[in-house]
């Protein structure tokens, strides 16, 4: 064995196999930094964050999740790495705070009070934040589910009604081509300077209520009670109306059977066949109002057969090519002869509906009247006060209108971590609210206890 230097931490010298030797500064097996030592005269964070401070509810919620999957991909070999748990508790009270870079957050790290009570005084560099970044993104998929599961388990998160929406982000891509006009990008090109295009080839032309910007579209699923995102991805589609089907499987590779006979709330947007389909497949209620009033002509009187107004049922009568996907139309054969022919249809063929080879045209209507019912209605208000909060304060009070990263990878990192940020503050919000009021049940035991015997010494 090599002798150790003065100073150096006895932990780290090692004699490998063979008789060789390694330098001190690298490991030979999994081992995480310590924490420094204390100083003569340590400074009491403790005492400086109040009860309630956001940097007490990230560790509290951090509790909830198992990070063996993350410290298994650390290899027994290169510098002494930082701890995954305390870089994950940086990360999250950097994410919910909209602090996202790197630089920001390493630099936090050695003057915020905050940082240094969640970091328990380690000061990671901007380039361990950003190596740290890349390696947890491929786990914060698991890393959702396990902290679904450990709340299911702890009574907090019973899955009732879960509202999906989608908004659009802004991509981190440069775009000068988009910016300059087509003689000033000729004037530039014929003085020798190239004019970049976008710089995130994953990047798609999506339509947003500002007009159309260069990014993506980012979808969550929102719990109504609790305020937990479920589950949450990016997509490249400007439109909603194929989402809905891949939502409510993600929604279900997260909480499993716990989604049995919940209620999937969207708008309208995510009005489609092949949603609603899946989502009576997958066991789920799907309340998605729907586009147009053709459905709500029609009544379902079974699970599989529907009626018009005079009771007639419709029959298949041909199929056709849309958007690439064959349609097959119903329609009721003894349309033309019904005596309120050309009050409820003008049409010489009679009123149709169309449906998707393989799924239910009943389905879509039952989806219809529900969704137009009272509690239909009362569901999509709830929704409004669930999911679209999540949206504005990450978009405006994170600073998530434009992204950070690029690529689509980057795009689901920070979706990803900013859902994560707030189930695990949320989680640690109600955890020091059920710490306070059983310390006020016992302190009214021990209290009502005492009368007795302080009336005895009385008396």
């Amino acid at each position: 064995m090599f002798p150790p230097e003065p100073g150096m931490d006895l932990d780290f010298v090692c004699e490998l196999p063979g008789g060789s030797d390694r330098k001190p500064h690298v490991r030979c097996s999994q081992v995480f930094r310590r924490v420094p030592e204390q100083q003569l005269f340590p400074l009491d964070i403790e005492r400086k964050l109040r009860p309630d401070d956001i940097a007490r509810q990230v560790k509290a919620g951090l509790a909830a999740l198992d990070l063996g999957v993350l410290r298994g991909l650390y290899e027994d070999h290169g510098g002494v790495a930082y701890d995954p748990e305390t870089m994950l508790s940086i990360v999250f009270l950097a994410w919910v705070q909209g602090i996202r870079s790197a630089r920001d957050i390493a630099d936090r790290c050695e003057t915020d009070i905050r940082f240094m009570y969640v970091s328990g005084g380690s000061e990671p560099d901007f380039r361990s934040v950003v190596r740290f970044l890349h390696r947890v993104a491929p786990l914060l998929e698991e890393l959702q589910r396990q902290f679904a599961e450990a709340c299911i388990s702890l009574g907090f998160l019973v899955p009732r009604r879960v509202a999906v929406d989608g908004t659009k982000l802004r991509s981190a891509a440069s775009q000068a081509a988009r910016w300059l006009k087509d003689p000033e990008a000729e004037a530039l090109e014929e003085l020798g300077f190239e004019v970049p295009g976008s710089t995130d080839p994953d990047a798609r032309v999506v339509k947003d209520h500002g007009g159309r910007v260069l990014g993506y579209n980012a979808l969550a699923e929102v719990d109504c009670d609790t305020g937990l995102v479920l589950a949450c991805e990016v997509s490249q589609s400007s439109s909603d109306r194929g989402e809905l089907s891949g939502m409510a499987e993600s929604l279900v590779s997260q909480c499993g059977e716990a989604v049995e006979g919940v209620e999937l709330v969207a708008d309208s947007g995510f009005d489609s066949y092949e949603g609603l389909q899946r989502c009576e497949d997958l066991g789920m209620d799907a309340v998605v109002p729907p586009q147009d009033d053709s459905a709500l002509f029609w009544t379902a009187v079974s699970e599989n057969e529907v009626v018009c107004p005079m009771g007639e049922s419709p029959a298949a009568k041909s199929t056709s090519m849309i958007h690439g996907r064959k349609y097959t139309t119903y329609a009721v054969e003894s349309c033309p002869s019904c005596r309120f022919y050309g009050i409820c249809c003008s049409s010489p063929r009679g009123r149709s509906l169309k449906a998707p080879v393989g799924c239910d045209p009943a389905n879509r209507v039952i989806q219809a009247h529900r969704a137009r019912s009272p509690d239909g209605r009362a569901a999509m208000r709830e929704r409004m006060a669930t999911v679209e909060p999540f949206f504005g304060v990450m978009k405006w009070n994170q600073g998530m209108g434009r992204l950070h990263y690029r690529g689509l990878g980057g795009a689901c990192m920070e979706l990803r971590l900013t859902a994560l940020a707030r189930n695990v503050r949320i989680l640690g919000r109600a955890l020091a609210a059920l710490h306070r009021a059983v310390f006020r049940l016992f302190g009214r035991i021990f209290a009502a206890g005492d009368r007795p015997a302080a009336a005895h010494r009385a008396a």
